[in-house]
């Protein structure tokens, strides 16, 4: 028994970390053939012994379309009402790739999340027995599942489908300025921007937004980046914010509120005299209290009474 790992195995973990990470994050393409097979394979390890076929799709919800009408047919397999034929099959892909919108239901069959989620394991069980000489049962089909994307065994058939086409990550977030951050190769995208998910105008046309838009978000989040990409400048004017307080240093900073009640800290880069906004607590009311506000520790302020933030706002640019 293995009651403490020596230096050499503990440095190793990082590296089937990164392993598996890389394969459960890559984009290339699934192959046809390759997949039909895992699908087979899936079944028999799972013990299906009424497997008919596996169906690949391009993504996600086609596939879970086509799930839906196969759960529908498996019930009339299972009352022996249907044949089932390769035309068969072909028609329910067509509805599915169709996005037949009366298969938008719930549907909750259990489903595998493939290349995503079993990279995780796989990074488990091939340290366990890589470097750990773990003698473990044969999980070679979790491999396989790697190389797919969602997957969904049910009775007679196994839905599969593609991987992402596109990833845009930053920082282990989701994360793209100037288009989708993941993508389908039939064009099922999602915008997202440091790992909160946007809408397509924030991103492609943060200009055309309207000061309506910015205001009414509910999201706070989501409402911090709807001003980021109009730009903290334009906003602050065009909404008619106040000046609370004005500083000159080698560089000139105001202290704004505006009129839906964010107070923010506006600066310049003395570097580089870019400008940016910082949101501080609506009870700084000059800049002093402001900066003491981001950097409690570097500010003092004696006889001031300024709720300070454990966790500080992101520099907003």
């Amino acid at each position: 028994m293995i009651s403490k790992l020596t230096f050499e195995q503990e440095s190793q973990l990082s590296i089937y970390k990164d392993k598996w990470l890389k394969i459960g994050l890559s984009t290339d393409r699934i192959d046809i053939v390759e997949a039909k097979n895992i699908g087979s394979r899936l079944m028999k390890f799972l013990g299906r012994d009424k497997y008919i076929s596996t169906i690949v799709m391009p993504c996600p919800v086609t596939a879970w379309f086509a799930v839906v009408m196969l759960s529908e047919l498996e019930q009339q397999i299972e009352n022996h009402k249907v044949q089932i034929n390769d035309k068969t099959i072909n028609n329910i892909i067509d509805k599915a790739l169709n996005n037949n919108p009366d298969l938008k239901k719930s549907f909750i069959h259990p489903c595998l999340d493939g290349s995503l989620g079993w990279s995780g394991w796989c990074s488990f069980y091939d340290y366990m027995e890589s470097c750990l000489d773990c003698e473990l049962d044969d999980w070679s089909i979790l491999k396989d599942i790697t190389k797919c994307g969602f997957i969904w065994p049910l009775n007679n058939f196994v839905v599969i489908s593609d991987k992402l086409s596109i990833l845009h990550m930053q920082d282990g977030l989701l994360h793209n300025e100037s288009g989708p951050s993941w993508s389908y190769t039939n064009g099922l995208c999602g915008y997202t921007i440091s790992g909160v998910a946007v809408d397509e105008q924030i991103v492609m046309q943060p200009e055309s937004q309207t000061l309506d838009q910015i205001t009414k978000e509910t999201n706070q989040e989501i409402k911090r980046i709807r001003i980021e990409r109009y730009g903290w400048d334009k906003y602050l004017l065009e909404i008619g914010a106040e000046i609370l307080d004005t500083q000159h240093h080698d560089w000139m900073e105001s202290l704004m509120k505006t009129p839906d009640g964010m107070t923010v800290l506006c600066t310049y880069d003395p570097s580089t005299g870019r400008p940016y906004a910082l949101e501080v607590d609506p009870s700084c009311s000059t800049c002093e209290e402001a900066q003491y506000f981001l950097n409690p520790s570097e500010v003092s302020l004696e006889g001031i009474d300024v709720k300070s933030n454990a966790v500080y706002p992101v520099v907003r640019t």
